[in-house]
């Protein structure tokens, strides 16, 4: 008995040190055993505020040292207590979803592969064309005068530049996207006959 008492002691030890060497040196969170490191949590907030402002880290990091003064949009992402909740409150969304059975796991894939193609494509043509987008003073002032009544008596002041260059530049990304897309395809060897002919043998049976 006292050898099996001592074999079952040295089995907890072995776990409990096991468990121990799992755990991560610098960790943000745990969320049921597993943990959000302190890397991937700046990975996570450095990335999501580089794609919502369009901003380097640095630039990231000045904004976030006057965070309380910022607007409630911006400050979900840029406050880092409040951006840790956002990662927790969605890993547990995406941990439940995926354990769920009751809901459609074709159409979870489909979800999952979708968001993931578009966050990529988003984050690419952003790094890929957003050093050849260049916004002058004179588009801004163009852009407050042609939309004075959207300002209503709102100054020009740094804050509205900004937001006016945020604007701007998300359109000029737009339509380099675009043509980006467009050359991409030119250059591109694409086959759709393939889909064609299923349509084409299927339009009676599906009702299209």
């Amino acid at each position: 008995m006292k050898v099996k008492n001592q074999f079952l002691y040295a089995l907890l030890i072995i776990i409990v040190a096991f468990s121990a060497s799992c755990k991560p040196k610098n960790w943000a969170a745990e969320i049921d055993g597993k943990y959000i490191t302190i890397k991937e949590f700046y990975d996570l907030y450095y990335t999501q505020n580089k794609m919502i402002l369009g901003k380097s880290k640095k630039e990231i990091d000045k904004l976030a040292k006057n965070v309380k003064a910022l607007r409630p949009m911006l400050r979900q992402f840029l406050d880092k207590e409040q951006f840790l909740e956002f990662i927790i409150n969605r890993k547990l969304i995406y941990n439940k979803a995926i354990k769920d059975k009751s809901i459609d796991q074709s159409e979870l894939n489909a979800v999952l592969t979708l968001y993931k193609m578009q966050q990529l494509m988003t984050y690419f043509l952003k790094e890929k064309l957003q050093d050849q987008i260049k916004i002058t003073d004179d588009e801004v002032s163009a852009f407050y005068t042609k939309n004075r009544k959207r300002f209503a008596n709102v100054p020009l002041d740094d804050r509205v530049v900004e937001r006016i260059k945020l604007h701007i530049q998300m359109k000029k990304l737009e339509a380099k996207s675009m043509e980006y897309v467009k050359k991409l395809i030119e250059q591109s060897k694409i086959d759709k006959s393939g889909f064609k002919a299923y349509m084409k043998d299927n339009k009676k049976k599906d009702g299209w």
